[in-house]
């Protein structure tokens, strides 16, 4: 079969090598010219991720060279409310309400878990790719896609490039034949090949023909919290320039995305303002446009000045302290922002089956979290294994194929979605009884006396959960169950 990849982002490329290494012709359109700038920020690598690139050539010394092992999770802080004017000032109250030591997990994980540069994943499936002799084709930034039952699907550039069934297609002054026989979207948050998908719901014939492949059960639907969009921040910097200030040396305790990377990720879960921006993956702004929005950041990453407002911070002189987070934010020039919008799809495959999304084009996992980086490399394997199964046509057996993909990776999206989602929410609540019950539940992980291993993994178990997942043994398990004695050979 012959794929087009819309993107060239680690979902992208992860799935483009997949699918060339098990002998399909694939071809990569992105937008972004050729020698753009890879944004330098930074990627977690949990164990399913881990457990996956094992199989890729190189990838351990990637991560053990170029990452950094997660040691522990989350470090919660919090205040006494009464002793805001002397205690904010001082950095004498806030203490820790909860983590989670990682080596108490890990050994039964079957993976490490690693954050490491964006740049260098990137690179390093990019550089496979091309070893294995994937085209990507740079500055192919498309504006839609045509599908017609049984006839193909068109994808058109804003050049008005074309590249359609049987056709010749004129991309960046080269002429070559394609036939194009599936569309595969992994083209981000802001994916055109998404926008198909969510205009077919809105069609009268959604309902009469596609009523068992494709459609999610609505209790799955509605696990996701009643969130519209995330609104975030991102900056990386050195940490031999975090060095030279000592009141920032105890912020280097953890958040290494590689021997010398620093990053911080700010995620606010409610809509944008008007102020807000939304930037493609490879963008930069400068830093002041997010430095409004850090009045008020305690040292330890809790924010009053969202919730008390700025007439808090002068009653108390808190203007007049430097925090930590906005001293880091100081150092550097730029920081990427992000909207994200949270759209619950009932489906990841169209309704003509020419098009099938991955990563962020098809999950409302959150961006800045654990799973969005490992949730599309897992539906990149999940494609390109149920179409490179062995003694199988996979052009007779593309509906079948089709939903199967959409049935496994559906299901596991849709718990990661409800997870982070709601992490996002809890673990950003402002001071009020949600927090204080949040705090007292996590202060159940801080037992001094040794005893505490059964209540962590009580608390945690949900987390750690969504480690404890392969997608390669989910296909299986599909093909056995559903799809072998249905196959066409």
């Amino acid at each position: 079969m012959r794929f087009v990849i819309i993107g060239a982002g680690i979902s992208g490329l992860a799935c483009a090598y997949f699918l060339k290494r098990g002998g399909h012709d694939v071809v990569v359109v992105e937008k972004s010219e050729e020698k753009g700038r890879c944004w330098n920020g930074g990627l977690r690598v949990p164990p399913n991720m881990t457990r996956l690139l094992q199989e890729l050539p190189g990838s351990t010394e990637l991560l053990e060279g170029k990452g950094t092992p997660c040691t522990g999770f989350l470090k919660s802080f919090s205040f006494q409310e009464t002793t805001y004017s002397r205690d904010l000032a001082d950095n004498h109250a806030s203490q820790i309400t909860g983590k989670m030591e990682f080596h108490e997990v890990i050994d039964d994980l079957g993976g490490q878990f690693y954050m490491i540069p964006h740049r260098d994943l990137h690179n390093y499936l990019l550089s496979l790719c091309t070893d294995e002799g994937v085209t990507v084709k740079y500055s192919f930034e498309v504006k839609d896609i045509i599908t017609i039952r049984d006839k193909g699907a068109t994808v058109i550039s804003e050049n008005n490039d074309h590249l359609t069934t049987d056709m010749i297609g004129k991309m960046d002054l080269v002429f070559m034949e394609l036939t194009l026989t599936q569309v595969v979207g992994a083209d981000g948050k802001n994916s055109i090949a998404r926008s198909i998908l969510l205009a077919e719901e809105f069609e009268e014939t959604e309902h009469d023909s596609e009523e068992s492949s494709f459609i999610a059960s609505e209790q799955n639907i509605q696990q996701i919290p009643d969130l519209n969009e995330f609104t975030g921040a991102t900056i990386s910097l050195p940490i031999d320039l975090m060095k030279t200030d000592p009141e920032l040396l105890s912020l280097l305790e953890d958040n290494h995305y590689g021997p010398n990377l620093y990053t911080i990720d700010l995620t606010y879960g409610k809509p944008a303002g008007p102020d807000n921006i939304d930037e493609n993956w490879q963008s930069e702004s400068p830093v002041k446009s997010i430095l409004n929005h850090l009045v008020g950041y305690e040292p330890r990453y809790i924010c009053y000045g969202e919730h008390q407002g700025i007439e808090f911070l002068e009653k108390y002189n808190l203007t007049a302290h430097p925090f930590r987070v906005q001293k880091v934010f100081r150092l550097v020039s730029s920081c990427h922002c992000s909207i994200q919008k949270i759209h619950k799809l009932p489906r990841y495959v169209s309704k003509h089956e020419q098009i099938a999304l991955i990563g962020d084009a098809a999950h409302a996992i959150v961006i800045n979290g654990t799973h969005n980086t490992s949730c599309g490399f897992e539906d990149a394997v999940t494609l390109s294994r149920l179409f490179t199964k062995e003694n199988l046509f996979p052009s007779k057996n593309r509906s079948l194929l089709l939903s199967g993909f959409n049935h496994i990776t559906h299901q596991r999206a849709t718990m990661c979605e409800a997870w982070s989602i709601d992490s996002v929410s809890t673990l950003g609540a402002p001071p009020g009884p949600v927090r204080d019950g949040r705090n007292n539940f996590l202060k159940l992980t801080l037992d001094s006396n040794g005893e505490s291993d059964e209540t962590s993994e009580q608390i945690w178990a949900s987390y750690v959960a969504q480690f404890d997942y392969d997608a390669r043994d989910a296909v299986d398990e599909w093909w056995l169950n559903w799809a072998k004695p249905n196959i066409d050979t």
